[in-house]
This record gives structure tokens, C-alpha cells and sequence, in this order.
């Protein structure tokens, strides 16, 4: 298990990631239960829970229960670099090896690139 790095701290554990109030995220703790939906801050990035989770880290699989979210301190909407473990559905956008890639449809560890795949230059 590794231990949440310190990052831009808020109290009791927060950080700011983006500029809304949702976007706060308590550091990963790999004795709490998640749920769908709850995010949680490890290694610089904000993973968001896609089922009920509980000791697994976040990052760990591509397949596992967490979806990288987004870099700390970047907006969720804008164009980050392709994360293997992040869902991401139509029209998300992502660079990936100098190229900007647009999705075509749901994918999840489907690196961009492949000429029938699910990105799009």
C-alpha cells in the first residue's frame, strides 16, 4: 500500500482538484469502504469509484474498481493524457503520443491508435 502523497491540502485530509466543490477528495484510505461515485486522492491524481470497493488502490488495474478522474490541480474537462484504468465514453477527448484523440464510443484500456479502434485522431 502505498501512502497518499501530501499534494495541495485543504484539511482533514482534502485536497482541491479542480475549482468546484464536488471536486474535493479525501486521500485514499485502503481501510474505508467506497461506493459508486466517491473519489479519492493518491499520487497526484483523483480516482473516482465505479463500484463498492474496499483495499483495492486506486491505479493498481486498468480493470479494476477505480477510474482515474483527473490530474490534481486540472479541470476534469480539459485534454489530459490517456489513462489506462479511466472510463471514458463518446466525444471524451484525450492526448496520447503527441496526438489528440477524440472517443467513438465506451472504452476503457483500449490505448488510441489503432486504425478500427475506438479513438479517432
Amino acid at each position: 500500500m502505498r501512502k497518499a502523497d501530501a499534494g495541495p491540502v485543504i484539511g482533514k485530509g482534502l485536497v482541491r482538484c479542480q475549482r468546484t466543490p464536488d471536486a474535493l477528495a479525501r486521500a485514499w484510505n485502503a481501510r474505508k469502504t467506497y461506493h459508486t461515485g466517491d473519489r479519492a486522492y493518491l499520487d497526484g491524481r483523483v480516482y473516482e469509484a465505479l463500484w463498492y470497493t474496499k483495499g483495492q488502490e486506486p491505479g493498481a488495474s486498468p480493470y479494476g474498481a477505480w477510474s482515474t478522474y483527473t490530474a490534481c490541480g486540472v479541470s476534469h474537462a480539459t485534454v489530459q493524457e490517456w489513462a489506462a484504468d479511466r472510463v471514458y465514453t463518446t466525444g471524451d477527448k484525450v492526448r496520447y503520443e503527441g496526438k489528440t484523440y477524440i472517443a467513438r464510443w465506451w472504452t476503457r484500456n483500449q490505448a488510441p491508435g489503432a486504425p478500427w479502434g475506438p479513438w479517432r485522431a
